[in-house]
């Protein structure tokens, strides 16, 4: 049985779950409060330094859980793609 993708909107956030099973947490995030938060108030670069923070926040789970995502809304990317790997 395949998986369905399933979306969850609000006001502010709408995320594309893709996968999440014990092995794979995969989602895209096509709208986003700090994209548009930032768009709003003519600051890009600022919300580039969000999306890079990621990388900071999830170093503490390398030797367990792989992050990677190669494309942000921030950075000029159509979604934030988000992958998470158990080891």
């Amino acid at each position: 049985m395949t998986e369905q993708p399933s979306y969850a909107k609000s006001g502010i956030w709408k995320v594309y779950l893709k996968k999440d099973n014990s092995k794979e947490f995969i989602f895209d995030i096509q709208k986003c409060l700090w994209y548009d938060f930032c768009c709003f108030y003519h600051c890009p670069e600022l919300c580039r330094i969000f999306c890079r923070s990621d990388y900071i926040m999830y170093q503490g789970i390398e030797n367990k859980i792989r992050f990677t995502r190669s494309k942000t809304l921030g950075e000029g990317g159509d979604c934030c793609n988000f992958l998470f790997l158990k080891k």
